[in-house]
C-alpha cells in the first residue's frame, strides 16, 4: 500500500510544473540532477515554503524519460518472452528425461532373472540395480534441468559437474545392455565378459577422473596452484597408464609379459591413491584455515565445512568405486558381494556432484566464491601500519597476507610492533606482566567488554576500512624521499603476475581476469597499481625468497 502511494506521489510531482517566485531563479543554486532525476534543492532556515517549491524539468530531460521508459518496456516485454520460452524447453526436457529413466528400468527387468537348476529365480541385488541406478542419475539430471537459475556455461566447475552426471547417466553397466554386447559379440576376438568389464572399467575411470578435476579446479581456486598441477599431472598419468593396460590385457600377444602388466597396475593404484591423499590433505588444511577466520561469519563458515565434506568424498568414492567395480565382475558368480553395491556407489558419485558443484544446498560453490574464500582465511592480513627507519636503505612496500605467517615472525618479537600492530586494527592489546589471577581476569573482562562496545559503535565491520591506504601512501612516499628501495614481494611463484594499471582497478572484468594467474593479493593490487602511476622503481622478489631478504639485511 506505501509502495503504491509513493509511485502515484512520484507521478504526480513529474507532471507538476511549477514556476518559481518572482526574483528568485537567480538566487537559486544550480541544480544537479543525477542519472535517476533526482532535483537537489538548497533548503533556507525560517523559510518553510522553500519546501514547496520545484525547478521545472527542462523538455529535453522529459523527452530522455519517455525515450528510456520506451525502451525498458520493450525490454520488459522481452524479458517477459524469454520467461515465457525458458518453462517450455525446460518441461520438454523434464519429459523427455523421464521418457529416458522409464526406458532403462524398462529394458533392464526381463534380464534380472537367472537360471537355477529347472526354473528361474529373481535376483532381488539386480532388480535394486535395474531400478534404482537410472532413478537416482534421473533425479540428479533433473536437478540441473530445474535448478537452472544456479547453473552457468562460463562457469568451469559446474560444467564439468553436468558433464560428469551426463555421464553418471549412460546406460553402459545396465543390464540390457550387457546381454546386447554378448549378442553382438559373438564369435569376436573380445569375449563379452571381457567387453562389459572393460565399458565398466570406462566408465567408472572417466565418471571419478571427471570428479578429480573438479576437486582440482577448487584447490586452484583456493590457491593451492603447486598442489593442483601435482594432481593434475598424476591423474593424467594414471589414466593414460590404465589405457595401455587395456590395450594390453585385450591383446593376446603381450599376455605373456606379465610384469610388465603388473608395473602399471601397480603404478596406477600408487597414482590414485596418491591424487586423492593430496586433495584430501590439502582440502582439510584449506577448511582449517577458513575455520579459523570464520569467527562470526556464516558464509565462511559453512562453506569450511562444505570443504571437510569434500574432503570426506574424495576417500569414499574411489573406494566404493573398487568394490562397485569388484562387485560387478562377479555379477553372476553367485558371489557375497552384490551388486547393490554399484548402486550405492552411483548414488554416492550423484550427490557428491550435486552437492560440491552447488546445484543443491543453501550454499554455492563457485570458484569464485573459493577464490574470495583464500582471501578472507587463507590470506590473513597484515596489520603492521608501516615504520620508516630514516637509516635504513631498503623498505618493503608491498607484502602479500596469505603469508602473514612469515610477516609475524619477523616483527612481532618487538612490543612495540605488536603495539602498532592493535592501533592499526582498532583492537586492545593486553599483555600479562605481573598481575595476579583476579587482576588478570578483571582486565580482560574490561578489555571484552571494551570490544564489543567498539564492535557495535563500528556496526560489526572492520575497524581499519580504508584508511590503511592513506596511510601507507605517506610511509610509501616518506620512503622515495629518503631514497630508500622499495621491494614487492609475490606469490610462490607469481612474480610479476596480476598488475593492473590504476586506471582499470574500477573495472570488475579486468579485475576478474587478473585474478586468475595473479601473483598479488586483493590490497597489493592496488598497492603496486599506485607505485606504477606515480613512476616509483621497486624491486619485485618471490616470496620465498623473503626469509633470505631478511637475513642478508640483519
Amino acid at each position: 500500500m506505501f509502495a503504491a502511494s509513493l509511485l502515484i506521489a512520484i507521478d504526480a510531482i513529474e507532471k507538476l510544473l511549477l514556476r518559481p517566485p518572482p526574483g528568485c531563479d537567480r538566487a537559486m543554486p544550480t541544480t544537479h540532477t543525477s542519472r535517476h532525476e533526482g532535483v537537489e534543492l538548497a533548503l533556507r532556515h525560517g523559510n518553510e515554503q522553500g519546501a514547496e517549491m520545484l525547478v521545472q524539468v527542462p523538455g529535453d530531460v522529459a523527452l530522455a524519460r519517455s525515450s528510456r521508459r520506451r525502451s525498458t518496456l520493450a525490454d520488459m516485454s522481452k524479458d517477459l518472452e524469454d520467461l515465457e520460452q525458458q518453462p517450455r524447453w525446460r518441461w520438454r526436457a523434464k519429459v523427455a528425461l523421464v521418457f529416458y529413466t522409464l526406458a532403462r528400468i524398462t529394458m533392464n527387468l526381463p534380464f534380472t532373472a537367472y537360471p537355477e537348476s529347472s526354473e528361474k529365480r529373481v535376483d532381488f541385488h539386480l532388480v535394486c540395480d535395474a531400478i534404482c541406478r537410472p532413478l537416482v542419475t534421473g533425479f540428479g539430471l533433473y536437478m540441473f534441468v530445474h535448478r537452472l537459475d544456479r547453473f552457468s556455461w562460463s562457469n568451469q566447475l559446474q560444467l564439468l559437474s553436468l558433464i560428469t552426471m551426463c555421464c553418471l547417466g549412460l546406460p553402459l553397466c545396465d543390464e540390457s545392455v550387457e546381454h546386447l554386447l554378448s549378442y553382438f559379440l559373438r564369435g569376436k576376438m573380445l569375449y563379452p565378459n571381457d567387453a562389459r568389464l572393460v565399458s565398466m572399467l570406462c566408465w567408472e575411470l572417466l565418471c571419478n577422473v571427471l570428479q578429480v578435476y573438479m576437486t582440482i579446479l577448487k584447490l586452484g581456486a583456493l590457491g593451492w596452484h603447486r598442489t593442483a598441477r601435482c594432481c593434475c599431472v598424476l591423474t593424467a598419468l594414471g589414466a593414460c597408464l590404465t589405457g595401455v593396460g587395456l590395450l594390453a590385457t585385450m591383446v593376446q600377444d603381450l599376455f605373456a609379459f606379465g610384469p610388465a602388466l603388473d608395473l602399471i597396475i601397480v603404478t596406477c593404484l600408487g597414482c590414485c591413491f596418491t591424487v586423492v591423499g593430496i586433495q584430501c590433505w590439502a582440502l582439510c588444511r584449506a577448511a582449517s584455515r577458513a575455520m579459523e577466520q570464520a569467527r562470526g561469519n556464516n558464509p565462511i563458515w559453512w562453506t569450511a565445512c562444505l570443504l571437510y565434506a569434500n574432503a570426506c568424498l574424495v576417500l569414499l568414492g574411489p573406494a566404493l568405486s573398487f568394490v562397485a567395480l569388484f562387485a560387478f565382475a562377479n555379477t553372476h558368480a553367485r558371489m557375497v558381494v552384490p551388486l547393490t553395491l554399484l548402486t550405492l556407489d552411483v548414488t554416492f558419485q550423484v550427490f557428491n556432484v550435486l552437492l560440491l558443484s552447488g546445484m543443491v544446498g543453501t550454499v554455492s560453490m563457485n570458484l569464485e566464491d573459493l577464490q574470495r574464500l583464500a582471501e578472507l582465511s587463507g590470506s590473513a592480513r597484515v596489520a603492521f601500519p608501516g615504520h620508516i627507519s630514516q637509516s635504513a636503505t631498503d623498505c618493503i612496500v608491498s607484502f602479500p597476507g596469505k603469508y602473514s605467517d612469515l610477516w609475524d615472525k619477523a616483527v612481532s618479537s618487538t612490543l612495540a610492533f605488536k603495539r602498532a600492530d592493535a592501533e592499526a586494527m582498532g583492537q586492545r592489546l593486553l599483555i600479562k606482566k605481573h598481575q595476579g589471577d583476579v587482576e588478570w581476569e578483571q582486565e580482560l573482562a574490561e578489555a571484552l567488554q571494551d570490544a564489543e562496545v567498539r564492535c557495535v559503535e563500528n556496526q560489526c565491520r572492520a575497524p581499519w576500512g580504508c584508511q590503511w591506504f592513506e596511510k601507507w601512501k605517506q610511509n610509501v612516499d616518506r620512503a622515495a624521499e629518503l631514497h630508500q628501495t622499495l621491494h614487492v614481494f609475490y606469490f610462490e611463484d607469481g612474480k610479476g603476475k596480476g598488475k593492473l594499471p590504476w586506471e582499470l582497478l574500477a573495472n570488475e572484468r579486468a579485475r576478474h581476469d587478473a585474478r586468475k594467474t595473479s601473483g598479488l593479493g586483493a590490497s597489493q593490487t592496488a598497492e603496486v597499481a599506485y607505485l606504477d602511476k606515480v613512476g616509483l622503481s621497486y624491486v619485485g622478489h618471490d616470496i620465498m625468497e623473503f626469509a633470505a631478504f631478511l637475513s642478508s639485511r640483519t
